[in-house]
């Protein structure tokens, strides 16, 4: 998976965002933040460090968001994973119900089954993806 050309990039306190639409998110937008998190121990804890980052950068821009990392990520502190499937569940509820998907660009974002799972969802039923970098990276 690559990303797209673009044609409007807006920044938000060192993450660049991407539209090959023109269109940007707007303060009422309720948006999916999709990002990378299986991997080693190592790399789930990288991963949600970035998506953490990114969730506060996005909030106090004055942005609605929602992370599926960063909202449920704790849960494995009690037990058993849940499984790919379950997940699967939840975050294509979640972004029936969202205005649009926002897929964070951190190492692994283009290997990873989740990940390719929510923009396919969210195209399928005609929701808006759009592409976040951090600044430097």
């Amino acid at each position: 998976m690559a990303p797209h050309d673009y044609t409007a990039s807006s920044n938000i306190a060192g993450y660049e965002i991407e539209s090959h639409d023109g269109a940007m998110p707007h303060a009422d937008d309720y948006i999916y933040l999709a990002s990378p998190f299986s991997g080693t121990k190592e790399q789930r804890a990288d991963r949600e460090r970035h998506a953490r980052l990114a969730t506060k950068a996005m909030v106090q821009a004055g942005l609605l968001v929602y992370s599926p990392i960063v909202h449920s990520a704790q849960l494995e502190a009690f037990g058993d994973r849940c499984t790919y499937e379950q997940w699967r569940r939840t975050d294509e509820a979640m972004i029936d119900r969202l205005d649009l998907v926002v897929v964070l660009q951190i190492p692994g974002w283009d290997k990873s089954k989740g990940v390719s799972e929510e923009i396919r969802h969210a195209e399928e039923i005609g929701i808006p993806v759009y592409y976040m970098s951090p600044g430097g990276e």
